[in-house]
């Protein structure tokens, strides 16, 4: 399997395909979850293992991160600074109200790694949640990192191929065809 690496190019592809893995994803649905989730833990644990996510830290640099409060409380131990302090110097909130870190990339990311690796926050420690426990209903946000990471979108491009999915042809139309 040759992988695709470079943001960018993972960006445009997961944007063009972006349909294709919307009906790969309502496909799923309708095969056994565990068998899913178990396929892709054990794809995506291929995949990670030829990536060093320190070359990219896309991830770091892109996403919004929302902190819960065990998270703010781990981090702020780290830096031995209250939570209130914490949350003051790295944090607002967004429009729906949810406390995220102020600035991207991430705050503590340098030379693209996360100098903060062991208080990171639990959603950054499963990111990109591709393992069983996290697989299952989260479809949607899987398909939304094939555009972001190069470990879920070569995951999911070795998935279509493991289950066998292909997009039904179109039907060409023609003049004379039926609308």
């Amino acid at each position: 399997m040759d992988l695709i690496l470079d943001p960018k190019k993972i960006e445009a592809l997961g944007n063009l395909k972006w349909d294709e893995n919307q009906r790969f994803r309502h496909w799923l649905k309708s095969k056994d979850s565990q068998t899913v989730a178990h396929a892709f833990d054990q794809l995506s644990r291929q995949v990670s293992a030829k990536i060093d996510c320190t070359e990219c830290a896309i991830c770091c640099k892109s996403l919004a991160i929302v902190p819960k409060s065990t998270d703010i409380k781990r981090l702020s131990d780290g830096l031995q600074i209250s939570p209130y302090e914490f949350k003051t110097k790295y944090l607002k909130k967004d429009f729906e109200g949810d406390l995220v870190f102020k600035q991207r990339p991430c705050p503590f990311l340098k030379a693209n790694k996360c100098s903060v690796y062991e208080h990171r926050p639990e959603t950054c420690r499963s990111y990109p949640h591709m393992e069983n426990s996290h697989m299952i209903g989260r479809g949607w946000h899987i398909v939304e990192n094939t555009r972001v990471c190069p470990i879920v979108y070569n995951t999911y491009e070795a998935a279509k191929n493991h289950f066998g999915f292909a997009l039904p042809p179109t039907k060409e139309r023609t003049p004379n065809s039926e609308a």
